[in-house]
């Protein structure tokens, strides 16, 4: 039996909604995209107000704003790289809060 449905419809295995060589619409792609960036910008941002106590800078906004442009500057490049030369994988690398 061919993999094709009853309809002419192919069937997934494991009922999964795409197969590696299909793409979601467009309209969905970007929703999903803003729902990646709403839940790494939460950990981003986060990340240098939990350690501006630790490391004694937690009075002057100036230094927090300072080492969060860092933060995401340093992800940006390192998810880029990540893309691109890494191992090709769509994720974010963002900081880890294992160390804290």
């Amino acid at each position: 039996e061919t993999p094709e449905d009853i309809g002419g419809a192919k069937k997934k295995p494991l009922g999964l909604a795409y197969v590696i060589n299909e793409n979601p619409p467009w309209y969905l792609v970007i929703l999903l995209a803003f729902q990646q960036y709403l839940t790494m910008f939460g950990g981003t941002v986060s990340l240098p107000f939990i350690l501006s106590e630790a490391m004694c800078f937690s009075t002057s906004p100036l230094v927090i704003s300072e080492v969060m442009s860092t933060v995401f500057f340093v992800s940006g490049l390192a998810t880029f790289l990540q893309t691109t030369i890494g191992s090709r994988l769509p994720i974010v690398q963002g900081g880890s809060f294992s160390f804290v």
